[in-house]
């Protein structure tokens, strides 16, 4: 495992390739668990070669051992191999007889007829384990349905290598000659395509509704509504907790709380939207001063499914983009924030249209708003947040001049 990026980080790369223990030491383990916590949900992670045989012995004895459901992992991306009977041990590579894993999840058709098998076999729901190293995940989890399934995990991890060392070797890496594989990455690093390809999957697959497993970057309350507010109906964890270990778990429980009580309240659904990047949009401006509103309960603290989703109605392809209103912004720099460091400025001359640029005592930053037409590029590199957005005119309501003067792109 390689901690990737800063020490704040919760990304990992692994190169890890198959369970060391037999499949009696997990099954055994789900025995203890369920005897020692029976309340709980136990949901086991199988992997075989696409071989029919297998796929249902197992899931037919995780089921046995007491698993409430089974997860299919058809998307590790290391390069992990079942035994091919030989003396010699496992050919290698994805195109190999005896792969498992991504090299069965990248086929529609090979996840339909996996998953078929274990549907067909037990009575516990079966959730197919994505793989998010494609172009079509929609086509997979359409696939998932189509074999039985109940729903689908994703996203596992994503294909990488962490780093080069200045010595030219990668890490991770093992043995005396320094080689690595391509492995997974997560953790922070993920959470993005998770968030996209969870939403990519809903978007196409309604049918799957609240039937879907989150996993990418789930560090925090925040983190976890991301996902939430994605569609996924359940999230899961394992960087954070390494990093954290399991008490992260209460912190994160009560953050949701949290947040869902804030729904309840008009001060507090204003405080919601006024955080993170809506503090510097003008759609936010009626929300700045939450503290305001009234602090009274005046709907029900919703359940989680009652938010699941909530973010799905705005995202799509570009014509969601292109509604009736001609709306367009511009930045403006606070000055009482501002501390001069020329960020803003440098990457509006090398990036964008030269539209920001030093006052008279050469320590404040302006914008021109007849050159800016919002990239977002200085607020992304502001240290201290002292930019913010402004409305401007329709295009409609703009004279042919000004409509002229507007930039079109970079």
């Amino acid at each position: 495992m390689k901690v990737y990026d800063s020490p704040e980080s919760t990304s990992y790369n692994n190169i890890v390739m198959i369970s060391e223990h037999p499949h009696t030491y997990w099954l055994d383990s789900i025995r203890k668990l369920k005897a020692e916590y029976p309340d709980r949900i136990v949901i086991a992670s199988i992997m075989c070669m696409d071989n029919e045989e297998d796929w249902r012995l197992l899931s037919k004895l995780t089921e046995e051992a007491g698993a409430d459901a089974i997860e299919l992992n058809f998307s590790c991306p290391n390069e992990c191999h079942g035994n091919d009977g030989s003396e010699g041990g496992c050919e290698g590579g994805f195109k190999s007889k005896n792969a498992m894993a991504m090299a069965i999840g990248t086929s529609p058709d090979a996840i339909r007829r996996c998953t078929r098998y274990v549907t067909s076999t037990v009575k516990i729901p079966v959730y197919p384990k994505l793989t998010p190293n494609v172009g079509n995940i929609e086509d997979l989890a359409a696939a998932a349905i189509e074999g039985g399934a109940a729903g689908v995990s994703l996203i596992n991890t994503v294909f990488g290598i962490s780093q080069i060392t200045l010595s030219g070797h990668p890490w991770p890496q093992v043995g005396v000659h320094q080689n690595t594989i391509s492995g997974g990455l997560s953790g922070d690093l993920v959470r993005p395509i998770a968030i996209r390809q969870i939403a990519q999957v809903l978007r196409h697959n309604p049918e799957i509704g609240g039937h879907l497993l989150g996993i990418g970057g789930c560090r925090s309350a925040d983190t976890a509504m991301q996902l939430i507010y994605s569609g996924a109906s359940i999230v899961q964890m394992c960087s954070v907790v390494q990093k954290f270990s399991y008490d992260v778990v209460d912190e994160m429980l009560s953050g949701i709380r949290f947040i869902l009580y804030c729904w309840s309240r008009p001060d507090l659904r204003a405080y919601l939207n006024s955080q993170g990047v809506e503090s510097f949009m003008p759609q936010g401006d009626e929300h700045k001063e939450f503290w305001k509103l009234s602090d009274k309960q005046d709907k029900p603290v919703p359940k989680l499914s009652e938010v699941r989703g909530k973010a799905l109605e705005h995202i799509g392809e570009r014509a969601i983009l292109e509604g009736p209103e001609k709306w367009r912004v511009h930045a403006e720099i606070l000055a009482d924030r501002c501390i001069g460091c020329g960020s803003c400025a440098l990457t509006c001359r090398d990036n964008a249209t030269t539209a920001i640029h030093a006052d008279e005592t050469g320590r404040i930053y302006i914008v021109d708003d007849k050159k800016c037409f919002g990239c977002a590029l200085c607020s992304s590199v502001c240290p201290v947040n002292a930019v913010r957005y402004v409305a401007m005119k329709g295009l409609d309501d703009l004279s042919d001049a000004e409509r002229t003067a507007i930039p079109t792109g970079f």
